[in-house]
């Protein structure tokens, strides 16, 4: 070690003070320090092992002594043992265990298992009797060649996709769990992967293991060649199963993740997230085939867009023959900025766009939204049509009526597009529009001058005019510019009904909050009319 027994144990003495620590309490120095590696920057990692049965939390103590970081850990004796048991249990059940188990429980019992003892050493041959260190390698070693054959078939699969940086990353990753896991073989069973080098140092026979890493490392060879010469060497360490060669490379469906066209736009769904596709995605989502060798399904420039898929988890991996590639995270993207969220068509995406954007809103919300935002469309057609028939017969308080529902309901409309959910009271609708400030500042003055008041054919007019005009500036500023006129004729209504069905179905899918019983009703009837004897 690179300190030595006595000054550990003045390091202890210091790092302790401010602890109660009962008396019999155990304790070793685990991690890079105990494994004879570290330098004069490495923190001192101290374990404390009451003999007791308490559940101590697993975030250590920090403190500073003599310029060092050290951190002290408490654990009960029975907290120990029951690690070590469980890691051991998993061990019984073959690879398949191994590769189940978490890497910070193992990386946990193998501190432990590994540690030097400083006071009562008792406590921790405890723990070894119930993992021996010989047992605890052998555990090690599969979990990493498991790990390499994995990260190395994830490999294979983004090459095969054309995203050969992605690959070599990947490759390299693969290379280094096999390295591990070859040293692991050989007695070296610390997870930290920065201390390979060191490790391979001390084993003997290890010069050609060195040199793989070394061509890995420091040479310039092209994405393509690097992932050939990491993934081709795995067989030398140990790791079979993983031949670089993509026809064994299948794709799944990921359980959960269903596709929603809205007008002109594909979502998908998982979960609670809400993604949309841009043009070029969606036909490559529409045309997937599954359970087919990945060359068979990579034409064109697809593969690009099949990797982005496999980046956020909407598709998965099988290996032919393999069961499922795991080992490596899914991540979702950064929500989208643009504002408005929605549109009729659901979340608004251009050819510019990402291949797959994550809407800002939770899926129930985003369908009450949408469901919303059709509703609303739909009022502000009503009160028009009542407005212009008010007009007609002269009936000015009506007009100021129903003008004054048009409007709000078109207010309404324009915060649904923004994503607010559950929406205000109408009568609140003007002052929520001030909180929207990606809202074009004319769209707003305009919404603000307009006068209610009505006491002839002129000011009717003029209030149906500017009242029409906003609208359109509305809907415009939103993507609404073709809603149909919902009661002027059957086929608009039957419009009407195609644009608002999209919507309902996926509302009944989540169990959204439809905005009345009718658009509920859609649903049930496959968005035609209730009455009618075919449409």
């Amino acid at each position: 070690m690179i300190l030595s027994h006595d000054h550990l144990q003045h390091l202890l003495t210091l790092a302790t003070e401010g602890i109660d620590v009962p008396e019999g309490t155990a304790a070793v120095i685990e991690g890079s320090i105990a494994e004879g590696f570290g330098n004069d920057s490495s923190d001192v990692d101290f374990l404390l092992l009451e003999a007791g049965d308490h559940d101590f939390p697993t975030m250590p103590t920090i403190v500073f002594v003599e310029g060092r970081r050290v951190e002290v850990r408490v654990r009960s004796v029975r907290q120990a043992e029951e690690l070590a048991r469980a890691v051991a249990g998993s061990a019984r059940s073959g690879p398949r265990g191994v590769a189940g188990i978490p890497e910070d429980s193992l990386n946990r019992v193998q501190r432990l298992v590994r540690a030097v003892p400083l006071r009562n050493p008792s406590s921790l041959k405890a723990v070894r009797d119930i993992l021996p260190e010989d047992e605890l390698a052998r555990i090690v070693v599969v979990w990493f060649r498991q790990r390499a054959r994995q990260s190395a078939r994830y490999a294979t699969a983004l090459a095969g996709l054309g995203a050969v940086d992605r690959a070599a990353s990947w490759a390299r990753t693969a290379l280094i769990q096999g390295a591990k896991s070859w040293v692991a073989e050989r007695g070296e069973s610390y997870l930290e992967r920065k201390w390979i080098s060191q490790q391979l140092a001390r084993v003997d026979g290890s010069a050609p293991v060195r040199r793989m890493l070394e061509t890995a490392e420091r040479s310039d060879l092209p994405p393509e060649q690097y992932v050939r010469h990491c993934v081709g060497s795995l067989p030398e360490l140990g790791v079979d199963g993983a031949p670089l060669d993509p026809a064994r490379v299948l794709l799944a469906r990921v359980r959960g993740v269903t596709t929603w066209p809205l007008g002109r736009h594909l979502h998908l769904l998982r979960g609670q997230d809400v993604f949309t596709l841009n043009e070029k995605a969606a036909h490559v989502w529409r045309s997937l085939r599954f359970d087919t060798p990945l060359p068979e399904v990579v034409t064109g420039d697809a593969g690009e867009v099949i990797a982005e898929f496999l980046r956020v988890g909407l598709l998965r991996l099988r290996w032919r023959g393999g069961g499922l590639v795991r080992g490596y995270a899914v991540a979702s993207p950064p929500p989208t900025a643009r504002r408005p969220i929605l549109s009729l068509h659901g979340a608004p995406v251009t050819e510019h766009d990402p291949f797959v954007t994550l809407v800002p809103l939770a899926a129930r919300r985003f369908a009450e939204a949408g469901m919303s935002l059709v509703w609303a469309n739909i009022m502000v057609e009503n009160a028009r049509e009542d407005a212009e028939g008010a007009a007609r017969r002269r009936q000015w308080p009506v007009v100021e009526t129903t003008s004054r529902r048009m409007f709000r309901q078109a207010c309404l409309a324009v915060l649904s597009a923004f994503g607010v959910s559950p929406q205000p009271p109408a009568e609140e609708s003007l002052d929520w529009l001030s909180r929207l400030p990606e809202l074009p500042r004319p769209i707003a003055e305009s919404a603000r001058a307009v006068e209610f008041r009505v006491a002839n054919a002129d000011q009717a007019a003029r209030l149906l005019t500017d009242l029409e005009d906003l609208v359109t500036a509305m809907r415009a500023a939103v993507g609404v510019e073709l809603f149909p006129s919902s009661f002027a004729s059957i086929a608009e209504w039957r419009s009407t009904l195609d644009i608002g069905y999209d919507w309902t179905r996926l509302g009944g899918y989540l169990n959204a909050a439809f905005p009345i019983q009718e658009a509920q009703d859609l649903i049930a009837t496959a968005g035609r009319q209730p009455h009618g004897s075919g449409g």
